[in-house]
């Protein structure tokens, strides 16, 4: 809730007039831009650190019963879709540190 002095009362905002008024960055489009930026970071680390094996590997074992849980992997997966990346060669754009930074800004903005 918010006053509004030009109604002079209390009421519920619109999520578009919440946009209109704070010019804040969108959180969404921050976490994307974020995530995409520290899986280019891992990718480009080398194979021998830790990181980048959790990251490569994929676990063997058997899941719980339903519906298997969202991986990290996934999100950047769709993240990458989202900027019109191939998911299977996105490793091959971030190995150039420049022009991915380049392509997550020109996607998601500062």
């Amino acid at each position: 809730m918010l006053y509004c002095s030009y109604i002079y009362s209390w009421r519920i905002l619109k999520n578009r007039e919440l946009d209109e008024k704070y010019t804040d960055p969108n959180i969404v489009q921050v976490m994307k831009r974020r995530r995409l930026n520290w899986a280019a970071h891992v990718a480009r680390m080398d194979q021998e650190r830790i990181i980048y094996t959790a990251f490569a590997e994929n676990i063997k074992g058997r899941r719980l019963q339903g519906r298997p849980r969202l991986m990290w992997i996934d999100n950047i997966m769709s993240d990458v879709e989202s900027i019109g990346i191939d998911p299977n060669t996105w490793t091959d754009a971030a190995a150039d540190r420049h022009q991915w930074f380049q392509l997550v800004e020109e996607a998601f903005g500062r």
